[in-house]
């Protein structure tokens, strides 16, 4: 498994040098050894880049799974209040950022922004994956649990939330490169650091396509990789839990 995913890289890195080579998509697709020089004669530029656009993604990672994990709770512990919490989730998931993106930068500050949008990128994936989980118990230890007369928290504490940890790795799998890239995305709208998504936009203007061919692999890299670990987890959650 591991050496046909390695002959897959190795082959669309060969594919993304040959089409750059040819211009068979124009003159803007940069071959991939273009990209590396860029990167290369720009690291400073860049590494400052990452890290602040990693920093703002990890703050909005870790804000967005509590938060969904926090709803999800609410919403298993106060039935009452479940579907109320499902419709202001889905809403609030529904709504276009390229709308909310001017509402934002009116309402929170400029370095907010940013932060804001891996937040709304984490946290609704976070909320289903986790409530889901939270119900793969199956109905003979909720129970057996209750035969014993275990409250509704003990059930949770020992049986729910046990059973839920994969769906909880499954949510941070799912989110950790949403955050990236809702970062990204919140940067073009402004931010007080320099990061990926600035870089991106200043690339564009400057029609420095190497520029920004090199920001976007460097956001895509950084996401398969979190990513990538995320799912080394979840297999060895589902091998402990269920």
């Amino acid at each position: 498994m591991v050496l046909l995913g390695a002959v897959g890289v190795l082959l669309m890195m060969g594919v993304w040098e040959l089409v750059g080579r040819l211009e068979l998509l124009g003159r803007n697709w940069q071959p991939l050894s273009t990209v590396v020089r860029a990167f290369l004669d720009n690291l400073p530029v860049f590494g400052r880049a990452t890290r602040a656009t990693t920093i703002d993604a990890g703050k909005g990672f870790v804000a967005g799974i509590l938060l969904g994990l926090a709803l999800a709770v609410l919403g298993l512990l106060a039935p009452a209040l479940n579907r109320g919490i499902g419709r202001m989730a889905t809403l609030v998931n529904s709504i276009p950022w390229i709308a909310l993106g001017p509402v934002l930068v009116m309402v929170v500050s400029q370095e907010t922004v940013p932060f804001t949008f891996a937040l709304l990128a984490v946290f609704f994936a976070s909320f289903i994956a986790i409530t889901s989980g939270f119900y793969l118990a199956r109905q003979a230890h909720h129970d057996l649990l209750t035969s014993l007369g275990s409250s509704r928290w003990t059930r949770f504490r020992r049986l729910q939330l046990p059973v839920a940890v994969p769906s909880l790795i499954y949510a941070a799998k799912l989110g950790a490169p949403a955050a990236m890239f809702g970062v990204v995305f919140g940067e073009w709208f402004g931010s007080s650091r320099p990061g990926l998504g600035a870089l991106i936009v200043t690339s564009m203007r400057s029609l420095r396509a190497d520029r920004l061919w090199a920001a976007a692999a460097l956001t895509s890299l950084i996401a398969i990789t979190v990513f990538a670990v995320f799912a080394a987890l979840e297999r060895a959650a589902l091998n402990r839990f269920r």
